[in-house]
């Protein structure tokens, strides 16, 4: 079959998430940029404005059951080569299997897994079919130490690099697009904390960090009088970040103000908005992310694994780090409330070398590019 398609990218793409998105759109521009593709196909609905905007070619709706494994598999066989671009896409055994599908329709020598995060899988049969598609992809690379420690573990011949999370990457194809703005407020994001596949939540402990979550907020409003934020990241029916804030925004007195930021389908966007802030508590990975890129000071809710590894790569201080579930109310306000005085504490990996590190999952060459120099995000 002739190939229609440079690459079909794939990932969990045009799902209402802005981290999502973020890894959606600096895939695209990487393929374009550092391998030379033209032809785009990605595995989002083909009304996405990000795709609209990149000239790329989406899916149609899955009009049956199966019908979204059949177009997988049809733009594969279409397509010279797939990539795996981001986030954490190597867990399941059924998943896994279908992009070892994909991988043999397209031909895995020129495939590729960039910026991915391998965790815990969830049974023994998801760890060999890893194996497998390890083995069988033309490239590995993986954002974060514990990620290499446990693909290498488990195929020491295979093609795989650590590297870093991909949406850094943005900042080089954005650069020059920000303007200096004056900071101000602090924004605060919230999220559930799924505890299984079909989006269960623990309810006792959604309503205790709901409390939490409020007592802070208004904490920080008496005493610092700045404007509060809530920033939504996440807009999927069942899991979004919105369910939380409605929560959090009823549980909070009348006479504390707060500014709800809606997700928005534009990573752009939502950076230049992180931009605006004097500081963040985030739960989502790319609260974490998208402040960091903007140099914006950050206060970790963990409530992931993936979110302790983020924090890990980029040396953020363990006094901005909380649990979750555990955090004291008042030391976060503490932490806010000095840094707001005396200045935060921002993570010990220069931006610059994380935009390096971000690029260097389409090629080492451009670790060192003369681009990257005193690179500054705004």
């Amino acid at each position: 079959m002739i190939n229609h398609f440079d690459a079909y990218l794939v990932g969990y793409y045009g799902m209402r998430n802005s981290g999502d998105d973020a890894l959606m759109q600096a895939t695209i521009l990487g393929a374009k940029t550092f391998l030379g593709s033209t032809n785009v196909a990605v595995n989002a609905p083909i009304e996405n404005p990000i795709l609209k905007e990149l000239g790329c070619t989406g899916q149609t709706l899955s009009q049956f059951r199966g019908h979204q494994r059949i177009k997988h598999y049809q733009r594969a066989l279409q397509s010279k080569a797939v990539i795996f671009g981001g986030g954490s896409v190597l867990h399941s055994s059924r998943d896994i299997a279908q992009k070892r599908h994909m991988l043999a329709l397209a031909g895995a020598r020129n495939s590729m897994a960039l910026g991915v995060g391998i965790e815990g899988f969830r049974d023994i049969r998801a760890e060999k079919q890893c194996k497998k598609l390890l083995n069988e992809c033309g490239l590995i690379t993986v954002r974060d130490k514990q990620s290499f420690e446990i693909a290498t573990a488990l195929a020491p011949q295979a093609n795989i690099r650590q590297t870093f999370d991909l949406a850094p990457s943005l900042l080089h194809h954005f650069s020059g697009k920000f303007s200096p703005v004056a900071r101000q407020g602090i924004a605060f994001n919230f999220c559930p904390k799924v505890i299984n596949p079909f989006g269960e939540v623990n309810t006792h402990a959604e309503e205790q960090r709901v409390e939490k979550a409020a007592k802070l907020i208004t904490a920080i409003w008496e005493s610092t009088k700045e404007k509060v934020y809530l920033i939504e990241l996440n807009d999927q029916p069942l899991i979004s970040d919105k369910l939380v804030h409605d929560k959090i925004v009823s549980a909070l007195p009348s006479w504390v103000e707060v500014q709800r930021i809606s997700y928005v389908a534009n990573p752009f966007a939502m950076l230049k908005c992180m931009s605006m802030f004097k500081a963040i508590v985030g739960m989502r990975l790319h609260a974490l992310i998208y402040a960091y890129m903007m140099e914006t000071p950050y206060l970790s809710l963990e409530y992931h694994n993936k979110c302790a590894q983020w924090c890990l790569e980029t040396a953020t201080s363990t006094d901005n780090r909380f649990d979750a579930d555990n955090f004291s109310v008042a030391d976060v306000h503490n932490r806010i409330t000095n840094g707001l005085r005396y200045g935060f504490t921002q993570p010990k990996l220069p931006l610059q070398q994380a935009v390096s590190l971000s690029i260097s999952n389409w090629s080492e060459t451009h670790e060192q590019s003369t681009v990257l120099r005193n690179y500054s995000a705004i």
